[in-house]
């Protein structure tokens, strides 16, 4: 369903609007907008037309035409390390995004039932997407009532994950 939209410079287009999101809707606005339109699309573009002039080769391979070997080998040990502080950064938002809020050594259960609700929610669209890709690609709906049956799982998600919460494991 399209619903993991990193492919833009990293995981700006992601942490980014939710760190902006605590001061408003402006710079969330803002985010958006001057960063994914002006930000991203230039270095997307940059790097399409880079792999375009080279007749569709990678980063890499560019790199390693242009420069050197060890240059390529340089850049693909610093992407690497790169991916793995994103992931880490990923794994530390979802942790503190779905976990249990402790207070004074207790689960503090209105304020995780807000938590709970994004965990269950964001299960279900999980579960939502792989039922939307074998509708696609296994039984060949087209797409139009694929969307529609989309859009319906995604309401019937939200209805279903704001109103039943998982159990904690603290």
């Amino acid at each position: 369903m399209g619903h993991h939209i990193s492919s833009i410079a990293g995981a700006g287009p992601i942490t980014g609007p939710i760190g902006a999101a605590m001061f408003g809707w402006l710079p969330v606005t803002l985010w958006v907008l001057v960063g994914g339109i002006f930000f991203g699309g230039v270095h997307d573009f940059g790097a399409l037309f880079a792999s375009v002039r080279h007749n569709g080769q990678s980063i890499g391979e560019i790199i390693s035409a242009n420069m050197s070997k060890r240059a390529k080998q340089l850049f693909i040990i610093f992407s690497y390390l790169t991916l793995i502080l994103v992931v880490a950064v990923f794994a530390a938002i979802v942790a503190s995004t779905f976990g249990a809020t402790i207070e004074n050594g207790a689960v503090n259960m209105e304020k995780s039932a807000v938590k709970a609700s994004v965990a269950m929610v964001s299960m279900l669209f999980i579960v939502a997407a792989v039922i939307f890709g074998l509708i696609v690609y296994r039984f060949h709906v087209s797409m139009a009532v694929s969307t529609v049956m989309a859009i319906g799982a995604i309401v019937l998600c939200m209805g279903i994950g704001m109103n039943f919460h998982p159990i904690y494991f603290s």
